[in-house]
Parts: C-alpha cells; sequence; structure tokens
C-alpha cells in the first residue's frame, strides 16, 4: 500500500497536469490517495480475489473515492461486515438508525469480479483527509 498526494505540474506548453507522488508531508486538511496493489505471481488466474483496507485513525474517507476496475466496493464501520454504502447504518447513542455517512467508514473491501491473470496485478484506491 502507498500513501500518494496530488502534486500539480505545468507542463512545457503551459497545461496543468496532475499526478500522484509520495506522501511525504501530510497536515490536517491534506488528502491522501492510499493505493493498494495485488499482484499474482503464480502461472495460472486468481479468483475470488478480495482486498481490505482500514481507513488510518485521524484521517476520514472521502465520499465516493474508492475505485478499482472491474470490483464491487463494500464499507464497514467495524471490519467485519461489509455492505455498499447505502446499506451502511450507523446507530446513534440514543438508539435511533441513521444512514452511514463516508466519515464513518472505517474499512474498505473490494470483491474482484473476475480474476487476476498469471503474472499480472490489480490496484485499487480511495483518498482519506486528515482530520
Amino acid at each position: 500500500t502507498k500513501a500518494l498526494q496530488e502534486q500539480s505540474v505545468a507542463g512545457a506548453d503551459g497545461a496543468k497536469k496532475v499526478s500522484l507522488v509520495a506522501a511525504t508531508k501530510v497536515v490536517p486538511g491534506d488528502q491522501v490517495v492510499w493505493q493498494t496493489t495485488a499482484r499474482n505471481s503464480c502461472a495460472s488466474p486468481a479468483a475470488n480475489v478480495v482486498i481490505n483496507q482500514a481507513v488510518p485513525e485521524h484521517m476520514v474517507l472521502v465520499a465516493d473515492s474508492a475505485t478499482g476496475a472491474d470490483t464491487r466496493i463494500q464499507y464497514s464501520l467495524d471490519g467485519k461486515s461489509f455492505v455498499a454504502l447505502a446499506d451502511l447504518a450507523v446507530t446513534e447513542a440514543n438508539g435511533t438508525k441513521r444512514p452511514a455517512r463516508a466519515e464513518d467508514v472505517r474499512h474498505v473491501r473490494w470483491v474482484l469480479n473476475g480474476s487476476i491473470g498469471a503474472n499480472q496485478s490489480i490496484s485499487v484506491r480511495y483518498s482519506a483527509r486528515l482530520r
């Protein structure tokens, strides 16, 4: 897993280009892109691939930032039960339930719909903001 930040650089034509660079210094309010790469080093395809990532303490998930080609993305409050964000609920102190928001999420899961080919890799990512 890599911690990355967006960096804007002016190209030769003057147009700004955004690239991801290693996150070296993060201050409250900064956004970090967490990128995980899964590699299949076997000679045959790997099926039933699941990648779980905890949202680091002191960070909050950025809404709609989780991505991964050909994956089903699920979320969790506790790292045990994973569902679509729309199906996730938070129980308030008074016992009432409300729909979960991105800042409530503590874990993200990507379930690969297909397989990872032999000697191939996939990358998934999400963004989180330092509190």
